[in-house]
């Protein structure tokens, strides 16, 4: 069915599927057996009342999971990865319109132990009574431990803290952003190490990627009391493999911590990888510089393998190395540059958003769309990321008869926009535009009509 637009027509006529990009999560339900752990959270109520009321968890996967009847109690059931760490759950009224919680607070369950003894499958009861914040752990028969193997991961952190009272019974670490599966609180070992004169009687262990720039670590007790209040962030943007060692005191100041690199390998590695699609620059920074000679150093891999690099350009003094490759880079696709092994995924950022665009692709005419006359009709139409458009021009509007009069090539011109002026009346004719960008063409109606 087409509309009439002013003296004109149109039609939409798609070749193709368009996506425009965008952000979205899938959630898996927290009933599906996604890992070996099963986690189940009994709850008790004085009045008996259950309805409406069920779990929410994050940590091993973030949804809701049912209370239901098992062997006469009221039980959700989540599922979690081996070496899972810390699971926050808290549980709820009215489910995501969030009527009320029970009770208010964000509550933990741990699943790592001294000497980083973590679970790796079986059953974890969680005891819950409610308007109570204190809740019970109990192992079931088949739970199974183990720690995750130091020779798979390239780099070991260990974090040595110093307490005047010695009392570290209480204390532990929490730490982020090294290996996904260890995103958990570290319990603290007895152990005495001695630094620059202090004797340190705790340690935790983590372990990082070769890929990683920085650990958070926060030492808390489990109701999350901190020391000092605050994250804080370990560089090892540097660091290749080996061993950190870091050292915080009870009391000093977030900043005031050491991170002694001595046992560990470091060296130049990538910490961004930048794609401008405006200037069609890739452009890679280190932490440090490289030294020698670093042609054939990157690699780029894109949707389909490994795409050839043409040059590497480099500022003296500098950490930025410009890439320059073959093909295209899709910013709706992933690509990984690779320096001697060591990936890091390419970033496209959003240039719609950028004060270059805007300020080179705002039109503030009045004029967009078709504007017709007796004598020709004049077309313009706002396409900042096209590569060519063309407008179309039909006898009729019916969908799929093939009465094309003729396709016109339009100008690019001014802040984004294309212009074509088609001579003659078009009183009654149908059109389309075609536009193509990244080689991918697709005609549409006019957004303007």
């Amino acid at each position: 069915m087409k509309k009439t637009i002013s003296m004109l027509l149109a039609i939409v006529m798609l070749l193709g599927a368009v996506m425009v990009p965008g952000l979205f999560t899938i959630r898996a339900s927290a009933e599906e057996p996604a890992g070996p752990v099963a986690i189940k959270f009994h709850y008790s109520r004085d009045d008996g009342n259950y309805d409406d009321w069920d779990l929410f968890s994050w940590g091993a996967i973030t949804g809701s999971a049912p209370f239901v009847e098992e062997n006469g109690e009221m039980v959700a059931t989540i599922y979690a990865a081996a070496n899972t760490g810390s699971v926050g759950f808290i549980v709820r009224q009215g489910g995501d319109s969030w009527k009320g919680k029970d009770p208010d607070g964000d509550r933990f369950v741990e699943t790592v132990y001294p000497e980083l003894n973590m679970v790796q499958s079986g059953t974890l009861h969680v005891y819950c009574t409610t308007g109570a914040a204190d809740f019970t752990v109990e192992e079931g028969d088949d739970i199974v431990k183990g720690a995750p193997a130091a020779a798979e991961y390239d780099i070991t952190i260990k974090v040595h803290y110093y307490r005047e009272d010695g009392a570290y019974s209480d204390w532990e670490v929490h730490m982020w952003n090294g290996v996904d599966t260890l995103d958990a609180t570290r319990k603290f070992e007895l152990e005495d190490v001695t630094y620059e004169g202090t004797t340190y009687g705790a340690t935790a262990t983590y372990y990082a990627d070769a890929a990683d720039s920085w650990v958070g670590f926060i030492v808390k007790k489990p109701d999350w009391t901190k020391d000092p209040d605050g994250d804080r962030h370990i560089d090892v943007s540097d660091v290749l493999s080996g061993t950190v060692h870091v050292y915080a005191k009870t009391g000093s100041a977030l900043e005031d911590f050491i991170v002694d690199k001595s046992e560990a390998q470091v060296g130049a590695k990538i910490t961004a990888c930048i794609y401008d699609s405006i200037t069609d620059e890739l452009t890679v920074t280190t932490a440090v510089p490289i030294e020698g000679d670093f042609s054939g150093s990157f690699t780029l891999e894109g949707p389909g393998g490994e795409m050839t690099v043409t040059g590497i350009s480099h500022e003296e003094g500098t950490c930025d190395y410009v890439i320059g490759f073959e093909g295209e880079i899709d910013p709706d696709s992933v690509y990984t540059v690779y320096y001697k092994g060591t990936p890091c995924m390419v970033t496209v950022p959003n240039i719609y958003s950028t004060e270059y665009f805007e300020n080179e692709n705002t039109y503030a005419g009045n004029d967009l769309g078709a504007t017709w006359s007796a004598e020709s009709t004049f077309f313009r139409l706002w396409a900042p990321t096209a590569s060519a458009v063309s407008v179309n021009l039909y006898a009729s509007g019916t969908e799929g008869t093939d009465d094309l009069i003729q396709s016109v090539e339009m100008t690019e011109d001014v802040n984004g926009t294309w212009i074509a002026t088609v001579e003659g009346d078009l009183n009654g004719t149908y059109y389309t535009y075609s536009v193509t960008r990244k080689g991918q063409t697709v005609e549409a109606v006019d957004p303007y009509a």
